[in-house]
């Protein structure tokens, strides 16, 4: 264990004042100017690094080898974590070039009104910023947004962050600032890991906690999941005080459940048992990405840090600055570095259930019904409700939704006959109903972190449903009766798989083929349909394909032209190359596969798991899954 010496507080101050300079809000792209302050930072502390595949920053202990071998190999026994984004918005559309008036969405907390308020435009690429000063402050289902005028030309992406000219400190007792949740916690654990050299430890600063997690998310898929034996996390949070001895002074406490999860008991009890100077704490007013993980099976505390004013006064109506007292960050670095080096505990973690996600769901489709009644005539129709449908669209990445005249007034009668007609389909009722069924089917894991599942429901969009961004989307007057549950257990099958293996698709051929193949699997099994209706053919189309087999795959290897790849020690060691497609939406759209590619797909699968090869191990054991594509394509 490190015997602490005295924390050097100014150190600590200039690490968290640079470190603060990096404008991260959710939603974060590294750019260049941004990760050369990164680097710099860093470097001058002795702390090498390295950015995932997500952009977080993943941390090294001086001196203690190549880090990310180690860390794949297993050989990492703790990891330090703390969330690096904080609450901004992100610049969404110019509203009028000629006023230079501009909108960007809000991201993450902060409740507090900011009209009024001088905020700070941040160019992204450039490093460029000026002062902006908010003149609406619109909540509506599909966001908050901010309104303002700004100078100086703006672009799509550029980001919009409290604006202080730097922190203040009161006698020197106490840190007042913005976005000290989490910024305290990542500066203590560069402070931490500067200070000391230690293997079995690294840093995990992460991005988007403020927007679900998925900076975490993306980390332990990429690097946990697949560890027989995988670390213990130390989540460091900062905490609005409350009633009781959680306030600021007190010191560092050691939490060991949120509001979402109970965290791993055994842990707790190993570090009370070492470490004598932490106390422990019930806090359940909100939630900590140690919950994620313990949500997910891992073990995993948080130490809380109280803080006044969480999130710039998000339990206030006036402006007021976060504040932290500096003798409770002195004893948060104190308490890290007494956790170096890491030891190897036998920790007894729980046995890990099938847990629910959060369902939610936004239902645009109500909206949308709400506003087509109001309207009087189809230009009125234009003006309201269309606007309405394409803002929410935009803000999903989604085409615009175009009615003619004559749709229009279709569309209107019917709503008018019956206004509830949309309302019959229980989602949220039926998604729990299958969820448990297509985890079966998928895999035998818990819950993935940041199991929050997002349900978005529309009308008259250009697909039945479809997954976007981690949300699975529907259009309701497309899905009636046994369709609905056909179709939700086929996409719950892709947000499964997504969580689970980090296998979204995006512009792969054969990452398509795979996961359209098991959607179809899935839902079939699940719905008991027969596989014509799982993959949504009529019967004589699919028993012409059955006929045509081995000429489907033919064509699929002439598409490939040429991407079959042989390796050299014979052809049952052949693999396949990706092929890159310009519009990967799905295999059936805008690609030569669109009349076949769900029914290759499914054949796969189907074969793999009659040959004792599950869809867990098709999407993890990717040199077996290449060599049985190859032999499927007679390669």
């Amino acid at each position: 264990m490190h015997k602490a010496n005295r924390i050097n507080i100014d150190k600590y101050l200039k690490i968290y004042d640079r470190l603060k300079g990096l404008h991260v809000i959710p939603r974060w792209d590294w750019n260049t100017k941004s990760l050369s302050k990164l680097d710099v930072l860093l470097k001058d502390n002795g702390v090498s690094y390295f950015l995932d595949d997500v952009g977080n920053v993943v941390l090294n202990c001086k001196s203690a080898g190549e880090l990310q071998q180690r860390l794949e190999r297993g050989e990492i026994f703790q990891v330090l974590q703390a969330h690096l984004d904080h609450p901004g918005a992100v610049v969404v559309n110019s509203v009028s070039r000629n006023k230079n008036l501009y909108s960007a969405e809000w991201l993450g907390g902060c409740s507090i009104p900011l009209e009024g308020r001088e905020l700070l435009a941040y160019d992204s690429l450039s490093g460029h910023s000026s002062i902006v000063k908010v003149e609406l402050d619109l909540r509506t289902s599909a966001g908050r947004f901010i309104y303002f005028y700004s100078r100086r030309r703006l672009k799509l992406g550029d980001t919009i962050l409290h604006y202080k000219s730097g922190a203040k400190r009161k006698r020197e007792k106490i840190l007042v600032d913005w976005a000290l949740d989490d910024l305290i916690g990542c500066a203590a654990i560069i402070y931490a890991l500067s200070e000391t050299s230690d293997a079995g430890t690294i840093g995990l600063l992460t991005l988007g906690e403020e927007v679900g997690g998925y900076g975490l998310e993306g980390f332990y898929k990429r690097y946990i999941y697949q560890l027989k034996r995988p670390p213990y996390f130390i989540n460091i949070d900062a905490t609005e005080e409350g009633e009781g001895d959680f306030v600021c002074g007190s010191g560092v406490w050691l939490r060991y459940e949120d509001r979402d999860a109970k965290y791993d008991e055994s842990l707790v009890e190993v570090l009370l048992s070492r470490h004598k100077g932490l106390r422990r704490v019930s806090l359940t007013r909100g939630g900590t990405e140690a919950g994620s993980l313990s949500r997910s099976g891992l073990a995993a505390v948080s130490l809380a840090v109280p803080i006044r004013n969480l999130h710039n006064g998000s339990r206030h109506y006036c402006w007021t600055d976060e504040s932290v007292f500096l003798g409770d960050v002195s004893k948060l670095c104190a308490s890290l570095l007494s956790l170096l080096p890491a030891e190897r505990y036998e920790i007894a973690t729980r046995k890990k259930t099938h847990l629910m996600p959060v369902i939610k769901c936004t239902d645009y489709a109500a909206q949308i019904v709400k506003k087509v009644l109001r309207s009087k005539d189809y230009c009125d129709f234009l003006l309201n409700a269309s606007d309405y449908w394409n803002r929410v669209n935009l803000k999903y990445n989604l085409p615009p939704v175009y009615l003619s005249s004559s749709e229009y007034e279709d569309f209107k009668a019917r709503l008018e006959l019956d206004k509830d007609i949309y309302a019959s389909i229980d989602i949220k009722g039926l998604v729990k109903e299958l969820l448990l069924h297509v985890r079966s089917h998928v895999s035998d894991k818990p819950s993935p972190i940041g199991s929050e599942l997002q349900i978005l429901t529309f009308l008259k969009a250009n697909f039945n449903a479809c997954n976007m961004n981690g949300s699975i989307a529907l259009s309701l007057d497309k899905l009636q009766g046994e369709e609905a549950r056909r179709v939700l257990a086929h996409e719950l099958s892709h947000w499964m798989c997504d969580r689970l293996y980090k296998r979204s698709p995006h512009n792969n051929l054969i990452q398509l083929l795979l996961s359209e193949g098991s959607a179809c699997f899935v839902s079939q099994k699940v719905c008991a349909l027969d596989p014509e209706d799982a993959l949504g053919l009529s019967e004589a189309t699919y028993s012409y394909y059955e006929s045509i087999e081995d000429d489907l795959k033919e064509r699929f290897r002439r598409y490939m032209d040429g991407m079959f790849v042989h390796l050299c020690e014979g052809p049952k060691h052949s693999t396949l190359k990706p092929v890159q497609i310009h519009h990967p939406f799905r295999i059936s759209r805008e690609n030569p596969l669109n009349k076949y590619g769900y029914f290759l797909g499914y054949k796969f699968i189907k074969r793999c798991v009659e040959d004792s090869f599950s869809i867990e191990d098709v999407f993890t054991r990717h040199k077996d899954t290449m060599e049985r594509l190859a032999d499927f394509f007679g390669v």
